[in-house]
Protein backbone atom coordinates (compact mmCIF):
# COMPACT_ATOMS: atom_id res chain seq x y z
CA UNK A 1 0.00 0.00 0.00
CA UNK A 2 1.19 3.56 -0.65
CA UNK A 3 -0.11 6.99 1.19
CA UNK A 4 -1.81 8.20 -2.38
CA UNK A 5 -3.79 4.91 -1.84
CA UNK A 6 -5.87 7.28 1.14
CA UNK A 7 -5.74 10.34 -0.83
CA UNK A 8 -9.03 12.54 0.16
CA UNK A 9 -9.33 10.56 3.80
CA UNK A 10 -7.17 13.48 5.18
CA UNK A 11 -4.46 15.73 4.86
CA UNK A 12 -1.02 14.30 3.67
CA UNK A 13 0.34 15.14 6.74
CA UNK A 14 -2.00 13.22 9.04
CA UNK A 15 -1.77 10.29 6.14
CA UNK A 16 2.40 9.70 7.01
CA UNK A 17 1.15 10.51 10.62
CA UNK A 18 -1.51 7.83 10.97
CA UNK A 19 1.20 5.52 8.85
CA UNK A 20 3.76 6.16 11.34
CA UNK A 21 1.57 4.91 14.39
CA UNK A 22 0.26 1.98 12.38
CA UNK A 23 4.25 0.86 11.90
CA UNK A 24 4.63 1.95 15.35
CA UNK A 25 2.50 -0.75 16.47
CA UNK A 26 3.33 -3.00 14.67
CA UNK A 27 -0.21 -3.29 12.23
CA UNK A 28 2.09 -2.38 8.75
CA UNK A 29 5.35 -2.78 7.83
CA UNK A 30 7.23 -0.28 6.37
CA UNK A 31 9.36 -1.49 3.47
CA UNK A 32 10.68 1.92 1.79
CA UNK A 33 9.75 5.33 1.48
CA UNK A 34 5.78 5.09 0.45
CA UNK A 35 5.87 1.10 0.42
CA UNK A 36 3.57 -0.20 3.25
CA UNK A 37 3.06 -4.16 3.77
CA UNK A 38 0.22 -5.49 5.93
CA UNK A 39 1.70 -8.62 7.98
CA UNK A 40 -0.37 -11.49 7.92
CA UNK A 41 -0.29 -11.45 11.64
CA UNK A 42 0.10 -8.59 13.90
CA UNK A 43 3.67 -7.90 15.21
CA UNK A 44 5.38 -10.50 13.25
CA UNK A 45 7.80 -9.87 10.24
CA UNK A 46 5.84 -10.31 6.70
CA UNK A 47 6.61 -12.61 3.86
CA UNK A 48 7.34 -10.55 1.28
CA UNK A 49 6.46 -11.89 -1.88
CA UNK A 50 8.79 -9.47 -4.16
CA UNK A 51 6.78 -10.09 -7.23
CA UNK A 52 3.77 -8.68 -5.74
CA UNK A 53 5.49 -5.44 -4.37
CA UNK A 54 6.65 -5.16 -8.20
CA UNK A 55 3.68 -5.76 -9.81
CA UNK A 56 1.91 -3.14 -6.97
CA UNK A 57 4.60 -0.37 -8.02
CA UNK A 58 4.57 -0.73 -11.35
CA UNK A 59 0.60 -0.57 -11.15
CA UNK A 60 0.87 2.53 -8.90
CA UNK A 61 3.60 4.26 -11.44
CA UNK A 62 1.42 3.31 -13.99
CA UNK A 63 4.11 1.04 -16.06
CA UNK A 64 4.86 -2.70 -17.38
CA UNK A 65 7.23 -4.70 -16.32
CA UNK A 66 8.46 -7.93 -17.82
CA UNK A 67 10.58 -10.84 -16.22
CA UNK A 68 14.15 -11.10 -17.62
CA UNK A 69 15.41 -14.35 -18.99
CA UNK A 70 17.52 -14.07 -16.29
CA UNK A 71 14.48 -14.39 -13.89
CA UNK A 72 13.00 -17.52 -16.00
CA UNK A 73 16.84 -19.16 -16.05
CA UNK A 74 16.67 -18.65 -12.21
CA UNK A 75 13.26 -19.95 -11.27
CA UNK A 76 14.15 -23.37 -13.06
Amino acid sequence: MFPTDFRGLGSEDAIKMSLSRLVKEGQVERLAQGVYVKPKRKGKPANHNLDEIAQAIAKKEKVRIRRSAEFALFKL
